[in-house]
């Protein structure tokens, strides 16, 4: 693969104001005045105000993204009792205690409406590096959180629709105009004036803000706002007039709290034109996804949080011929106790392992470097090609014909993990497909085993028969990690595996994940007959993150608990003897602080408050995360659910 150019930032706006709005969009659930539950018949409706962010959207966007701000809908309810239920509501109360009364005028303003995020063209200063092109335009889309820090590429403009426009305009010009170290402009664009300060580094683009209509845009560049006044005019069509668009809308569940399109066709002629020369290297996994335009929803739901997708084949593309559904089988066969479960099919078709393979072969070979010449796309292939002959005289088999393009069919990966912070950590592992011959994996396995114990040593390299079949095991592990690594193609499939993974997989476990309770209500949540699965046991999960944090803070930090804090009846009491003479009672300040016994008199007298109002522990609500692709009507969707108790 050819190496990218060195990679140049993308410069960005900053500053508090576009932080106060956008960060509504994740914090929306702590605004809602109470945090009360809805009866599950209760139906759960849009809200009180329709979203008309998309009549000011260009019909061209490449991406587009409204936040459901209304206070009053039933989505916002619901979100502020599932946070709660998840045991997030102290994190958030302290995420947003911060909000000053002023910009607490200007968040009232705001709410009551949307938030839109739409892109109009790609960024001008994109970084050079094809590896992080796509991923810079799209992270700014997919992370709205990046969007809250008032990281806003070139080529954005946030299109809010308050419940009070005057205020909200005056309330973002006053901070933008507030910084003396900064010089507001105004300059006027189809009778529109657009007020903007503009860059004061070079990491910073500036920030400009204008009222269209009852909308109040905000940019980096003045001239990124000029696509939405053209489409308020109706000097171009809007994004609401566009078929694809309205029939995504449609199909998707109508109740949200962020609704996105993506126009994959025209991001792909962006990001082609963007990378230039580098355009042959895009590859063939991420052209296909973008021939699609797809629609997405995230939504609250009694159950849970929902994540839906829906993507349609654009310009009369044929649709793809659909991948069959997994058998479920895999989920038989591994325990119970996993921890992360995926299962799907044709792994080879991904481009992951492709990668990988190829790395893996040029640094062999010693191919790659910065002087290789751009090839035409037709010679991309025979060159990669070219660099896996060149590795199989090495290796003595084709990384690719004999190994990446034998994995074909249906796989699994399942993780299970206990006992972590003990001295006897326990973590099993399973990785298995399905092969298209199974022997000549066989003897690719057989001559990797070779190369293996040639490199490390008989001491490290043993092997095992399983059903048959010879499993190469590495033990690199010793008696406080036990760490084995195994790998071999049984009953055509080709099994790795790490410590337990495939004994508990050819000989069945005690009890499957197909078995567990929590796995079935996850899958009974989402479409059946799915081409692909993830399971995520957050109920097992969020625990061992506690135990691991607990037994990481004990070992790096001291408390204030020291046996001397029993001779006073009170912190008070500790911390006037401490500031009398600190040098005699230093021991009552253990973590050098300048507080006194505060661990001691804090496990000594419970929090009266909590035992009045108990606030679930960070994360203990949250159960799994499950999703799902499948086929809907010929075209690809996915469904995804973030399950929490007390539904």
């Amino acid at each position: 693969m050819l190496q990218s150019p060195p990679t140049t930032s993308t410069p960005r706006s900053s500053g508090r104001i576009l932080s106060i709005i956008l960060a509504l969009a994740m914090a929306f659930a702590a605004l809602v005045p109470t945090l009360g539950g809805l009866g599950s018949g209760k139906a759960l409706a849009q809200g009180t105000v329709e979203d008309k962010t998309a009549t000011v959207a260009p019909a061209t966007a490449l991406i587009y993204a409204s936040v459901n701000l209304d206070t009053k809908s039933d989505q916002f309810t619901l979100a502020g009792e599932l946070i709660k239920r998840a045991g997030l509501e102290k994190e958030v109360d302290s995420a947003t205690s911060s909000v000053s009364g002023d910009e607490q005028a200007t968040i009232d303003a705001v709410t009551g409406g949307y938030a839109a995020f739409v892109l109009t063209k790609l960024p001008d200063q994109l970084s050079d590096s094809l590896d992080n092109l796509t991923t810079e335009v799209t992270s700014a889309a997919s992370d709205p959180s990046a969007l809250a820090e008032g990281d806003v590429p070139s080529g954005f403009a946030v299109v809010l629709q308050p419940s009070d426009p005057e205020t909200t305009e005056k309330s973002l010009l006053d901070e933008l105009t507030g910084d003396s170290s900064a010089k507001a402009t105004t300059e006027t664009y189809e009778g529109v004036e657009i007020t903007s300060v503009a860059a004061t580094s070079a990491d910073d683009t500036g920030t400009a803000v204008a009222r269209v209509g009852d909308f109040i845009v905000i940019a980096t560049l003045p001239e990124d706002i000029h696509p939405i006044i053209d489409t308020q005019t109706g000097k171009i069509d809007s994004l609401s007039t566009v078929e694809s668009f309205n029939t995504l809308k449609g199909e998707l569940n109508p109740a949200w709290l962020a609704f996105g399109f993506i126009n994959g066709p025209r991001l792909l002629d962006g990001i082609e034109t963007a990378a230039g020369d580098n355009a042959t290297e895009i590859p063939a996994q991420t052209k296909a996804q973008l021939q699609a335009e797809t629609g997405f929803v995230f939504w609250a739901d009694q159950p849970g949080f929902r994540l839906d997708t829906l993507s349609l084949a654009a310009g009369g593309a044929a649709t793809p011929v659909a991948t069959p559904a997994v058998t479920g089988d895999l989920a038989e066969k591994v325990p119970a106790d996993s921890l992360v479960f995926t299962n799907g099919m044709n792994i080879n078709q991904y481009g992951v392992l492709d990668a990988i393979g190829l790395i893996f072969a040029q640094a062999l070979v010693g191919t790659g470097d910065s002087s290789t010449p751009v090839a035409t796309p037709a010679s991309i292939q025979d060159q990669q090609a070219a660099i896996y002959a060149q590795a199989a005289s090495v290796l003595g088999f084709n990384l690719k014909t004999d190994f990446i393009d034998q994995l074909d069919g249906e796989y699994g990966f399942a993780l299970s993990a206990s006992d972590l912070t003990s001295d006897h950590p326990k973590i099993d592992a399973l990785f298995v497909t399905d092969t298209v011959n199974a022997q000549k994996v066989t003897d690719t396995a057989s001559k990797i085993s070779f190369i293996l114990a040639a490199a490390a040593g008989s001491d490290m390299i043993s092997s095992r028969e399983v059903n048959g079949s010879t499993i190469t095991t590495i033990d690199a592990g010793d008696a406080s990690m036990p760490l084995k690594i195994e790998y071999g193609v049984v009953d055509g499939q080709l099994l790795i595996g790490v410590n337990d993974g495939i004994d508990n997989y050819v000989n069945g476990p005690t009890q499957s994940l197909a078995s567990s309770e929590l796995y079935k209500d996850t899958l009974a949540q989402l479409p059946g007959n799915p081409t692909g699965i993830t399971f995520v046991n957050m109920e097992a999960i969020t625990p061992l993150i506690a135990e691991a944090e607990s037994a990481y803070s004990g070992s790096g930090s001291s408390k204030d608990a020291s046996a001397d804090c029993a001779k006073f009846s009170s912190q008070e009491e500790a911390q006037a003897a401490y500031d009398e003479d600190s040098f005699t009672n230093f021991d009552l300040d253990q973590d050098f602080d300048g507080k006194a016994c505060e661990d001691f008199f804090a496990a000594a007298t419970p929090d009266a408050s909590a035992e009045a109002s108990p606030v679930a522990a960070p994360l203990s609500g949250l159960l799994s995360v499950g999703s799902v692709t499948y086929e809907k009507d010929g075209n690809q969707a996915t469904s995804t659910i973030i399950l929490i108790a007390g539904n």
